[in-house]
């Protein structure tokens, strides 16, 4: 995880963190607890053998069109490093933890909330992270009942969506009939793996 964290960084336009690289390195549903020193805690909130029961929750979709989103990274952390928007980043870090519980309760409609809430605190952070085409997704998606939220910084123009199963499939009607719209826009097929990279 260290190296390929060092690779991205190294090579990147934009800075990266550790958290991808920590979910593809050890697949599964977990969630990070990162500490002062570089090291890191992973906590397992779905079983392994269970993480077939959240994929029904899940929607990933590509909007046909991608952005630069250096600029969104960079805000972020010289924002973050200035002491700026504090009380931004405090709400952020408890919405987080309280989606790390809905998940790991499977309370699936409380988990989509808390994942449109966050989505909407970093939009106030850096309102050009959702384009038109990823703001109008996260609009069906709330309009379904489920949260929506950018991939990485949102340069890489996917949102993935969580929500009740029922809410999850009229969804997936929802966002197919937009996509179709645009050329190259799809709903990508998704699953969890739970072995990881390493």
């Amino acid at each position: 995880m260290e190296i390929a964290y060092s690779i991205e960084n190294g090579v990147s336009v934009s800075l990266t963190g550790k958290q991808d690289q920590a979910a593809a390195a050890f697949g599964g549903v977990n969630q990070w607890f990162w500490k002062g020193d570089g090291g890191f805690e992973r906590r397992e909130l779905i079983q392994p053998e269970r993480v077939g029961e959240v994929e029904p929750h899940l929607l990933v979709a590509y909007c046909g069109q991608t952005h630069d989103s250096a600029d969104v990274n960079s805000t972020w952390v010289s924002s973050f490093l200035a002491g700026r928007n504090r009380s931004l980043w405090f709400e952020m870090n408890t919405v987080t933890n309280e989606f790390g519980r809905a998940v790991e309760n499977t309370d699936w409609a409380t988990a989509g909330a808390l994942l449109r809430a966050e989505t909407e605190l970093r939009q106030a952070l850096t309102p050009e992270v959702l384009i038109p085409a990823t703001q109008a997704l996260f609009n069906c998606a709330t309009e379904h009942g489920c949260g929506a939220r950018f991939t990485g910084a949102g340069g890489g123009g996917c949102l993935w969506a969580m929500g009740g199963e029922n809410e999850i499939f009229a969804l997936r009607q929802a966002w197919t009939t937009m996509l179709a719209r645009v050329e190259g826009a799809k709903i990508l097929p998704s699953r969890i793996d739970v072995e990881g990279a390493v």
